[in-house]
């Protein structure tokens, strides 16, 4: 779970700003607050801000980071990426770290780069005690020091740890908690390490506007009508769908045939690696969901030893009130279509993931983004999942269904233009409150601010008729 993330020097944050998911002293809704012995951590926040204000700047600053951590700085553009309104930015260096918990303990991890140079600057991982914080590791690579407090149980151990600090002591560019996450066989000691890569790599799931989202493999399942009760809720219309064979032949009629080749590629990978892989993992590697522009596919691997090289393949079509028509995931409308990609937040109970979604709003209705929310927030005391949103439905902004401090502003400073972070929490307001009608007025700041149009256009021209 993600307790706290702070950035510095990225794109309009100018100095340290942090976004906080511990809950405050407000005491509604307190069963879907996740309550552990040291703390206590919300399920879920929704982000404001008026257009430009860095709201989309604080979930590119979470996804940033975690590529830097999953693929390594190497590939990503570091251009402009600093805070550009102060000159001696350029060379200042940038900090992301994050609060996470695993495995009912707390960490910091954390890193400073230099986005001109695209080196690792500094590297850190600590534990979080309420007695104090226990150092696991730091970094800095200028100096090629390294500090740990890491036990292993033997020397051979210890030296293969030792060799492993030398290499990427030796590139500048590679985080350490990377590159012992990639390799295999790590003793013990390490695998705290692996955990928490694989919880940036896994769990940490960054959804923009825009976004192709693939995770649906577990929601279309025959033996469960969850799917269409909640897609019956939220007034679609879908009231059931079937899995119609296909092939792999029938879908390269929908793709450019670079883009096909690179998908039956990408098939044999993945079905190289669900036969290799252990027992248990294979229900999972051997299916997956293929999401084109218009068309939804099922696939799967048959496992037979004799077949193991064959792809099945269904497509998913939708039945619309009580009809046996089918309609293709392209026939449906762009809010139903990013439901349907959405509604694994909800529908799946058993993911410890925290989801960012920029732009919730986006293609839903008002009330759809609403339920969309209401629903998340019922089934979210019996979920580890938290979801983030920003957004501008101020319909949400509403104290009889969202706590104080699940509510969240960003505000684009006005000398500086740089972007500044705080939760309604700071100003105490009753839970009788009508603080979405308070926010649109500018009480809390974070909202757009329009100066008198007749003076851009100068007194002659603001009388003329458009």
């Amino acid at each position: 779970m993600l307790i706290r993330f702070t950035v510095d020097n990225f794109l309009s944050f100018n100095s340290e700003q942090e976004f906080s998911m511990n809950a405050g002293t407000a005491t509604t809704f307190e069963d879907r607050v996740s309550i552990m012995p040291d703390q206590s951590i919300l399920k879920f926040t929704a982000l404001y801000g008026a257009n430009a204000s860095g709201k989309t700047n604080l979930v590119k600053a979470i996804d940033f980071s975690r590529k830097i951590i999953v693929d390594g700085i190497n590939y990503l553009n570091t251009n402009e990426k600093h805070y550009k309104l102060k000159e001696e930015n350029l060379d200042a260096p940038t900090k992301f770290e994050y609060d996470i918990k695993i495995d009912d303990k707390y960490y910091g991890y954390g890193f400073s780069i230099s986005l001109k140079d695209k080196k690792i600057l500094n590297e850190w991982l600590v534990e979080l005690k309420k007695s104090g914080d226990s150092l696991i590791y730091e970094r800095e690579s200028a100096s090629k020091y390294l500090e740990h407090e890491i036990k292993f149980e033997n020397i051979e151990e210890k030296n293969k740890f030792d060799l492993q600090i030398e290499l990427v002591n030796d590139i500048e560019n590679v985080l350490l908690i990377s590159e012992v996450s990639r390799r295999k066989n790590n003793p013990s000691a390490l695998k705290i390490l692996e955990k928490i890569y694989n919880w940036f790599r896994n769990d940490l799931v960054i959804i923009y506007p825009n976004s192709i989202i693939g995770d649906m493999t577990n929601i279309f399942k025959k033996s469960d009508d969850r799917l269409v009760e909640l897609l019956k809720y939220f007034d679609t219309g879908i009231c059931g769908f079937k899995l119609q064979p296909s092939s792999i032949d029938q879908v390269q009629q929908y793709m450019p045939k670079v883009v096909f080749e690179n998908l039956k590629n990408s098939l044999e990978n993945t079905r190289k690696m669900a036969f290799e892989s252990k027992e248990e993992d294979k229900n999972i590697m051997g299916k997956g969901i293929l999401r084109l522009e218009n068309h939804l596919y099922e696939i799967k691997f048959n496992k037979e030893e004799s077949k193991m090289h064959e792809v099945l393949m269904h497509e998913i079509l939708f039945h619309h009130n009580d009809s046996d028509i089918t309609f293709a995931f392209g026939e449906e409308s762009n809010g139903t279509r990013r439901l349907i990609e959405l509604i694994d937040i909800i529908y799946n109970d058993s993911k410890n993931r925290t989801v960012i979604i920029d732009e919730l709003d986006r293609s839903l209705h008002p009330q759809m983004t609403i339920k969309f929310v209401e629903t998340f927030l019922k089934y979210s005391k019996n979920l580890i999942t938290q979801l983030i949103i920003t957004t501008h439905e101020s319909n949400l902004m509403d104290l009889k269904m969202l706590r104080r401090d699940e509510i969240w502003f960003v505000e684009r400073d006005l000398e500086l233009n740089e972007s500044k972070l705080y939760s309604l929490e700071k100003f105490k307001v009753h839970n009788t409150k009508k603080v979405a009608k308070d926010y649109l007025i500018g009480r809390y700041g974070a909202v757009p601010v329009f100066k008198d149009f007749d003076s851009y256009l100068g007194e002659s021209n603001a009388n003329t008729k458009i």
